[in-house]
């Protein structure tokens, strides 16, 4: 068994070096339960709208995240699907989202398993498990 402590700040800090948020997010600041974003909506006249995801939960494969509701959120709801190009692993739902967390590790860790994620007091920590697995993959 393995542990994995982050803070939120520390995960931004992660995802900006890698390029792994879409260009269309700024601002990114952790909130109680989560963080807050200003998203590019694409939309004239609009502009950028801001939005606030907080972390519900993990049932051993998939992370739960809910957009905090109101005002242009809700208005826009409609069209956040076509707006934003989701990736294999995530499923919407609006207001929650669904990230497949069996799908992105396994995909890129083999023989680790996620056993568990909670937040607490503006830290990640995550248990996994390895499990044994024949020679390198191909």
């Amino acid at each position: 068994m393995a542990q994995i402590v982050a803070r939120v700040e520390d995960i931004i800090a992660v995802l900006k070096a890698n390029g792994w948020l879409s260009r269309r997010v700024s601002d990114i600041q952790p909130v109680d339960g989560g963080v807050s974003f200003k998203v590019d909506t694409g939309v004239p006249f609009v502009g950028a709208a801001k939005v606030q995801v907080h972390y519900v939960g993990y049932d051993g494969r998939w992370a739960e995240l809910e957009l905090v509701r109101g005002g242009l959120l809700d208005k826009l709801s409609g069209f956040i699907p076509q707006a934003v190009k989701l990736p294999s692993y995530v499923r919407f739902e609006y207001p929650r989202i669904f990230v497949d967390i069996e799908q992105v590790v396994g995909s890129r860790v083999r023989g680790l398993a996620v056993e568990s994620i909670q937040l607490e007091g503006g830290s990640f920590t995550v248990t996994a498990s390895v499990k044994p697995v024949d020679g390198p993959s191909e």
